[in-house]
């Protein structure tokens, strides 16, 4: 038990250390296109380990739904703004700091973090989906509230869409298919495969970003991993009170508390891409914050998977 608990979050670091010194793995893995197979793996066990009795989509599903949406893709941005007015940050990377608050939930991680804590991972991925979707329009409408410098901003819904098919939900379809064709008993070793990969895609995009990190000052990095820790707190608490307004059982519960804090790395580099000609510091807050939810989530993960065990729920 202590080992799975302590299995993502002492790899997190683990990925950050080797990405800093061992590197050249993980740089010719980002190169060579590995982290869009860590996200297919997810999902094929996702859909392997899936349970149509255990999704309980009720009226309670579409309000929570909607508030996972409302916190992350509305109330979040308004939250980046207030630290870039607060804190002194130059201007790029008070740019990467709001990109990073109006994107919507990392398309991995918040689904294995949410079965990690024994809570609700089908409402978890479902939620991922439809918030990325969602994210598609509310994009560029926050980027233009909240950043001068992002009038014109055009992002690719058909791409974002393709990516989501090809990488979500086409292996998750695939392996509820496979397990219903196959009738295989799962190892005790296939639980680590979403947590396994999540910590390679951590090394693989920290290596191949590695530059930037070392160009950041000791202080400047503190600061942004205060902020991005005191932001991503704030949302999975506005999560929980709502979640309890709902009146949410403990696994859904748990599964809205992920999905309405976590923020996807992914889209937001590729924001940036269209925002900045050369994003440089921008990319920072952003692979900052990415680590710091990360790291928050799976040792919150960690601890109340055990409680939720022993209530026998």
């Amino acid at each position: 038990m202590n080992f799975k608990k302590l299995f993502l979050p002492v790899g997190l670091v683990l990925a950050i250390i080797c990405a800093l010194t061992i590197y050249q793995a993980g740089i010719w893995m980002k190169e060579n296109n590995f982290i869009p197979f860590f996200v297919i793996a997810i999902f094929l066990v996702s859909g392997w380990q899936f349970n149509v009795k255990e999704a309980k989509l009720n009226h309670k599903f579409i309000y929570t739904m909607l508030l996972a949406i409302v916190i992350s893709l509305f109330g979040a941005p308004f939250l980046g703004i207030g630290a870039v007015e607060i804190f002194d940050f130059g201007a790029l990377t008070a740019t990467g700091l709001i990109v990073m608050c109006c994107v919507p939930v990392t398309l991995s991680s918040a689904t294995v973090i949410t079965e990690m804590a024994h809570g609700n991972a089908v409402w978890s991925l479902l939620i991922t989906v439809v918030m990325n979707l969602v994210g598609i329009f509310t994009i560029p409408l926050m980027l233009t509230f909240s950043l001068e410098e992002a009038e014109g901003v055009e992002i690719s819904a058909w791409k974002l869409l393709y990516k989501l098919l090809i990488l979500v939900l086409l292996p998750f379809i695939v392996g509820l298919i496979a397990k219903k064709v196959m009738k295989y008993k799962s190892k005790a070793f296939v639980a680590f495969i979403p947590s396994t990969c999540v910590i390679l895609t951590v090394y693989a995009a920290s290596a191949a970003s590695r530059k930037l990190l070392y160009e950041s000052t000791l202080h400047e990095i503190l600061l942004l991993t205060a902020v991005a820790f005191l932001i991503h707190i704030i949302l999975m608490l506005v999560a929980w009170l709502g979640g309890k307004i709902l009146k949410l059982e403990a696994p859904e519960l748990k599964a809205l508390v992920f999905v309405s804090s976590q923020k996807t790395l992914p889209v937001s580099i590729s924001v940036l891409a269209v925002l900045c000609d050369n994003p440089g510091m921008a990319i920072i807050p952003c692979l900052i914050f990415h680590f710091t939810q990360l790291f928050v989530d799976s040792v919150l993960a960690s601890h109340l998977a055990p409680k939720l065990k022993q209530g026998g729920q």
